[in-house]
């Protein structure tokens, strides 16, 4: 298994390991199957969700509107659905590092 995939409707889905309340904003390979995202906000009123998205919408240059967390809300191992059209997932992971605006 590798951490993203492409769905129906050429929509792809992430494997994502959460870290919330890091000193920095980071994202970077979790094993072989998922991807870990820091982000400096706190896991409190979805503060930390709202900062993954926003990371994975900047570092794909796709609208915030197009992502979207499909399981695990509210843990730290989550699937996030990116409906949009991303060509390269890798660069999620070679993108410099994202402003955190939370």
């Amino acid at each position: 298994m590798t951490w993203y995939r492409f769905v129906a409707g050429g929509a792809l889905e992430l494997a994502v390991h959460a870290q919330p309340g890091a000193r920095r904003a980071s994202v970077e390979l979790y094993g072989a199957d998922a991807v870990k995202i820091k982000v400096t906000a706190k896991a409190v009123d979805g503060a930390a969700n709202a900062a993954i998205i926003e990371c994975i919408a900047s570092r794909l240059d796709v609208a915030r509107s197009t992502v979207c967390i499909v399981a695990g809300a509210a843990g730290r191992r989550k699937r996030v659905r990116i409906d949009a059209r991303v060509t390269d997932p890798q660069r999620l992971l070679d993108a410099p590092a994202a402003r955190n605006r939370t």
